[in-house]
């Protein structure tokens, strides 16, 4: 009974041959166009069959399955009505910050491993191109998840304000079947965009939609849904705001944009408590703003002067209009 050999050692499963995706910094990220999801409006595209799966790390992966042709396959991330989008391009910050990149992770999972190429399309038809092979740790694909590192300066000639298709495929026609996955794409601000208290005598927040009320955040664009209770809305999350009083006034200053040219104009307000829901009075509702520019604007809303013994808490950001995203930067709070 029991006849059999052994290899001369343990042969058993203790662990994924891939040790899979790994956890990212995400301290400086600006947008995420894959990560635990797809971000907002954007969708997955392709020749052939494109998908959508999990990870054992419980992030999502784009899975393409690129097939023998004579065409330069073209697979990717796409947030074009043609694509069956929902036209919401994305505004990459580096022309004011030349140190951001783009990031992703990329595995073969079948097939003969070719070279690859980025793309990126933006708003007005212009396009950038860029090798893998160029990217800033010099790696090349292999049948393992590894990470991809790209300077935006690399792409040249694309309008990074208002990118709406990226392109992550073979740059050549294959000669047999070929799958590979993509996970963890985004991009970074190359410094560290979390609020950390006073910036040039002001106070940065930090913006956090209501849950379960429509309210959305993807990078810098704020929405809400249609879905969306009359309290539909964003909170800071910067506990550095706090006790705030204004017996001489204020300031809340703010750069905001439009997404793309198609977007309609948008009014936002903030609202400041006494604290969060159910203790906010006293409160006070700030002037509004109308966005009408796809180019970033600085606004500035004066806060008239407050009873001396008040003080708030609690900091709120609302958007007048349903499903019109608009971008929204360096929220900054100041006392006189």
């Amino acid at each position: 009974a029991q006849l059999r050999n052994t290899t001369g050692f343990d042969s058993g499963p203790t662990g994924p041959v891939d040790d899979g995706l790994l956890a990212y910094d995400d301290s400086n990220v600006d947008n995420r166009v894959i990560d635990y999801e797809l971000a907002l409006g954007w969708t997955l595209f392709g020749d052939t069959a494109v998908g959508q799966m999990g990870d054992a790390s419980g992030y999502s992966t784009a899975l393409f399955e690129v097939l023998p042709g004579e065409s330069v396959p073209q697979y990717g991330f796409s947030t074009m009505v043609s694509d069956n989008g929902g036209g919401m391009p994305l505004y990459f910050a580096s022309s004011s910050n030349p140190q951001g990149e783009l990031i992703f992770s990329l595995k073969v999972v079948a097939g003969n491993i070719p070279g690859f190429e980025i793309r990126l399309d933006d708003s007005d038809g212009n396009a950038a191109f860029v090798s893998l092979a160029n990217n800033l740790n010099m790696l090349s694909p292999t049948s393992n998840w590894q990470e991809f590192r790209f300077d935006l300066s690399q792409f040249a000639g694309v309008d990074l304000s208002s990118i709406e298709k990226i392109t992550i495929a073979p740059d050549s026609a294959v000669s047999e079947s070929l799958t590979y996955q993509v996970a963890q794409l985004r991009n970074t601000t190359g410094f560290d965009s979390g609020p950390t208290g006073p910036v040039d005598g002001g106070l940065l927040a930090n913006m956090s939609p209501f849950d379960d009320t429509g309210a959305e955040v993807n990078g810098e664009q704020f929405i809400i849904r249609e879905h969306v209770n009359d309290w539909g809305g964003f909170a800071n999350v910067n506990s550095d705001i706090t006790d705030l009083s204004f017996p001489l006034g204020g300031e809340v200053n703010f750069d905001a944009a439009l997404p793309s040219s198609d977007s309609l104009q948008t009014t936002v307000y903030f609202k400041f408590e006494y604290q969060q829901f159910p203790m906010v009075d006293p409160y006070f509702i700030t002037e509004k703003v109308i966005i009408s520019n796809t180019d970033i604007q600085s606004f500035s809303i004066t806060i008239p002067p407050q009873d001396a013994s008040n003080t708030y808490s609690s900091l709120l950001l609302y958007i007048d209009e349903l499903e019109q995203p608009v971008i929204i930067q360096n929220i900054e709070v100041i006392v006189y």
